[in-house]
């Protein structure tokens, strides 16, 4: 039986960000339970003044209480809105065909009273059957506090005005201009305006607004004189609004005294006294109809039935010479949006995996039994060809009770990785059944299928790292290991290069994208990254091979890389004395797929000779290195792997006469550069010296440090100037090497470097990474699963240092 994992249960934050209406809106990402404590808090803030809400007392005890809150609700489900109905009871979509509305609109209107509390509740409760996103929409009516009392009214948010005209802009009478015009005509509620005893009327005069005495025509005002004129036997005939309002520069028009009375007579047979004696100013975007409801009204309300019904204007109170307002949501603005998506469990990655240890024994068991959730269903045929429940679908433990789960693929692969807080979380969506309600049904497959319902489960990571190899693991469908990092790796060194394989040409279930398999001795190591090249090149891997046998695991990979009686190849590198007659017949035993053996009398022909397949007659570059000096060639076999160069292995001392010959027939035009790489200890000063003097060389330059860690910082530092957008880290002691050496083609491919660290990271290495390889808290799109890590043994210290340097 499968361990079973214990899961927390409980609800999840959603994903999705909506932007906030206003400055002081929010959206809040939550849980079911929170939700609802903010929509009880919100509910429970209500009008007192029953003359504005039309309700009697404070309390409502028939269920309706949330009508005499200060704040109305709406949800949407997947981003629909629920349980919206008409106001007349009638259909909805011929209600907001006959007010010309969107439901959006509709929703944020005074037309639309909200839901109430058990609405929302029933509303999660069917979302969490199905694990859909839930978001809870909170709008303000509008109120104001008066002590303990709560009043329905709504204000502008006029920061500041003053009574002091030398401030026009936050002038009384700059105000007053701004609110009894929109596009200067007069509001449709107002029927006149007295002022110091005479009806006005609103006009406007070269484009600017005036208050000009009932019956006057003003057609005719063209300039400064004819205005002149006009006010030269009434200086009030016409009447500017503020100091700011010039339409001709020469002419002074009085302005607006409000020591005189300004009385606004409105259509609906109220009138509203201003004058400079009030405590407060009005409000003119905040209407209040003879009903007691407040309009957000600017000039613009002809038609709709409200004209004739204003009877008043908000106020904004003044104090010590200023005039504060309230800035308050509109009942057309979100205040908050509560995000909430329904799950079923939340699996924490500290219980998975930890970027210093890897997956735990809690977590390989997660990830192989995700896995087996993706790949078994439900029901399978037996024997009889009846549908029956597969006993191989995965179980897993929520909350104390078994489960039976078949995870979606897709959900798992397309899954965004997301920061909620300070978590990094995914979610993947899954068909679950209770274990105990299968007992209860026998084999009755049509019942069972009822009991199927549709859950989501919530992976969170404390790193964006975390979570990432938890997602892609799942995704690729790769069995993992406790106390495994982000790595490929087996439990030898066949395995390994097996894995590397696997990651270079997917293993999907189908026959790999490789061209060919480069075949190299178990203990080769130099002819293994002297093939690197030529790997990527052939588009193929490198696989290990013992002296005299395939091991199964690989003769499989081959299978699954290049099919059986395949016209594909496999190259074999280097002489029997590496890898004997025997493997080539087990190649045509097996899987009869052709071979061809690369070799030379040594292992400096062997190079050679694979490096001439690389060049194909000359070369740009050409990587030379010691024969002895496999660190140092681990550290050029990725970039010779990235730019077809080939790797030419020298004697130590000295440069051999072949090895002069071919070097110079690959630079017939003076134009290829020789990079010696590593030390005097790899490769002598006379190996340097012997290659200046080949005349076709057209430079020589050594890349090299005082060890085999500080040439591989010296070679990343040196052909990677353009930064690489991830890296593989392998084992930097020579015993360990073979794990790493399959990894040249792939990271040639990749174009990522190959850094060498078995216990701790020296500081050029640091420093290299660092400048080097993207930073991955400004590249986020880029993928964690760049980060690389070949074979087992790998001291933590190393990890968690280049983790640290990209930022993850």
């Amino acid at each position: 039986m499968k361990k079973q994992l214990a899961v927390l249960m409980a609800a999840a934050t959603a994903v999705t960000t909506v932007a906030p209406v206003v400055a002081n809106a929010a959206t809040i990402h939550t849980n079911r339970e929170d939700a609802l404590t903010k929509v009880k808090e919100g509910l429970a803030v209500r009008y007192t003044d029953p003359a504005v809400t039309g309700l009697k007392g404070v309390l409502v005890t028939n269920g309706n209480e949330y009508l005499n809150s200060v704040y109305k609700f709406a949800v949407k489900v997947d981003g629909k809105y629920q349980k919206v109905t008409s106001p007349d009871g009638k259909s909805l979509t011929d209600f907001l065909k006959s007010k010309n509305m969107t439901i959006e609109q509709f929703v944020k209107s005074d037309l639309y009273v909200g839901l109430s509390l058990s609405d929302i509740e029933a509303i999660l409760d069917s979302a969490s059957l199905s694990g859909k996103e839930v978001t809870i929409e909170k709008y303000n009516k509008g109120f104001r506090k008066d002590g303990d009392n709560i009043f329905a009214n709504q204000y502008a948010s006029f920061q500041r005005y003053t009574f002091n005209d030398a401030d026009d802009q936050q002038s009384i009478k700059y105000m007053l201009s701004k609110a009894l015009y929109s596009n200067y005509v007069a509001p449709d509620y107002l029927d006149s305006i007295i002022y110091d005893g005479q009806n006005y009327e609103l006009k406007k005069i070269d484009g600017q607004p005036y208050l000009v005495l009932s019956g006057y025509d003003v057609s005719g005002i063209k300039d400064a004189k004819a205005l002149s004129a006009a006010l030269k036997n009434n200086p009030n005939l016409i009447v500017r609004l503020t100091d700011a309002d010039k339409p001709f520069k020469s002419t002074v028009v009085n302005t607006i005294d409000l020591s005189k009375v300004l009385k606004l007579n409105l259509k609906s047979g109220k009138s509203i006294v201003i004058n400079n004696d009030e405590n407060f100013v009005l409000n003119f975007l905040a209407a209040i109809d003879s009903d007691g409801k407040v309009h957000n009204l600017f000039a613009k309300n002809a038609g709709d039935g409200y004209a004739d019904k204003i009877v008043d204007f908000g106020k904004v109170e003044t104090k010590d010479g200023e005039i504060s307002s309230y800035d308050i949501n509109t009942s057309s603005e979100v205040v908050d949006t509560y995000i909430v998506q329904q799950y079923s469990a939340v699996f924490n990655a500290k219980d998975i995996y930890t970027t210093a240890d890897g997956y735990t024994t809690k977590g390989a068991d997660f990830v192989n039994d995700m896995i087996d959730a993706i790949n078994n269903p439900f029901f399978v045929k037996n024997e009889k060809n009846e549908t029956v429940l597969n006993p191989k679908a995965s179980e897993f433990n929520f909350d104390g009770k078994r489960y039976i789960v078949k995870v979606d693929a897709a959900s798992v692969k397309n899954a965004k990785l997301v920061k909620e807080g300070d978590k990094a979380v995914f979610y993947v969506t899954a068909d679950v059944i209770a274990k105990d309600d299968i007992e209860t049904m026998g084999n009755d497959v049509q019942a069972i299928q009822k009991k199927i319902t549709k859950q989501v489960i919530r992976v969170e990571a404390d790193s964006e790292l975390e979570a990432s190899i938890i997602q892609r693991d799942i995704a690729n469908k790769k069995y993992v290991t406790a106390a495994r990092r982000n790595v490929l790796a087996g439990a030898d060194r066949f395995k390994t290069a097996i894995e590397i394989s696997k990651e270079a040409f997917e293993d999907d279930g189908k026959t790999g994208e490789a061209d060919a398999v480069v075949l190299v001795g178990q203990y080769s190591t130099v002819d293994g990254l002297a093939a690197a090249p030529f790997a990527k090149m052939k588009k193929a891997p490198i696989l290990l091979s013992q002296y005299d046998k395939i091991d199964d695991s690989t003769i499989a990979e081959i299978k699954r890389l290049v099919g059986k009686n395949s016209n594909k190849k496999v190259y074999i590198v280097g002489g029997e004395n590496t890898i004997s007659k025997a493997v080539e017949k087990q190649l045509i035993d097996e899987l009869n797929i052709r071979s061809e053996r690369i070799e030379g009398k040594d292992r400096f022909e062997t190079s050679r000779k694979l490096a001439a397949k690389v060049v194909d007659g000359k070369a740009k570059e050409v990587f030379v290195v010691g024969a002895e000096a496999e660190p140092d060639a681990m550290s050029a076999s990725a970039v010779a792997s990235r730019d077809n160069a080939p790797i030419v292995v020298v004697p130590k001392d000295k440069l051999d006469t072949d090895s002069k010959v071919f070097l110079n027939d690959i630079s017939k035009e003076k134009s290829t550069v020789a990079y010696l790489v590593g030390g005097v200890n790899s490769a002598s000063e006379q190996v340097r010296k012997d290659l200046v003097a080949i005349t076709n060389l057209s430079k020589v330059e050594r890349v090299a440090g005082a060890d085999r860690q500080e040439t591989n910082a010296e070679v990343i530092k040196k052909f990677y100037t353009t930064k690489a957008n991830g890296l593989f880290v392998a084992k930097s002691d020579t015993k360990s090497l073979v794990d790493a050496l399959a990894a040249g083609p792939l990271a040639g491919a990749k174009k990522f470097p190959i850094v060498l660290a078995t216990n701790a990271l020296t500081d050029s290495q640091k420093m290299a990474v660092r400048n080097s390889v993207v930073n991955y808290k400004t590249q986020a799109d880029k993928g964690y699963a760049n980060v690389y890590e070949i074979g087992m043994g790998i001291n933590s210290a190393v990890m968690s240092a280049i983790y640290n340097i990209l930022g993850l």
